[in-house]
C-alpha cells in the first residue's frame, strides 16, 4: 500500500517549528544531496517574518546566493 505522503514512516508536521540550527542542518543537507563538499553554509539569522534566511558561501567566504525559510512550512525562497 502506497501512502499519500511518501513512505509512510514520516507524517508531516503541520507547524514544523523550525529553529535556527534546524535550518542550518537542512542548509547543509541540500549541499551534500548535491554532492557539494565546497560551499558551506554561513548567516544563519532568524527574521522578524517568521523566516530564517542563509547565504551559501565559498570556501573563501563569499557569498554565492541567499535564501529564507519559514520556519512553520518549511518553504524555500531565494533572495539573491
Amino acid at each position: 500500500m502506497r501512502h499519500a505522503h511518501g513512505w509512510g514512516l514520516f507524517y508531516p508536521q503541520a507547524d514544523k517549528q523550525l529553529t535556527t540550527a534546524d535550518v542550518q542542518i537542512l542548509a547543509e543537507g541540500i549541499l551534500l544531496r548535491h554532492g557539494n563538499h565546497t560551499w558551506k553554509v554561513g548567516n544563519v539569522v532568524q527574521n522578524q517574518d517568521d523566516t530564517i534566511s542563509f547565504a551559501f558561501t565559498s570556501p573563501g567566504g563569499d557569498v554565492i546566493a541567499r535564501f529564507a525559510m519559514d520556519i512553520h512550512t518549511g518553504r524555500l525562497r531565494r533572495l539573491a
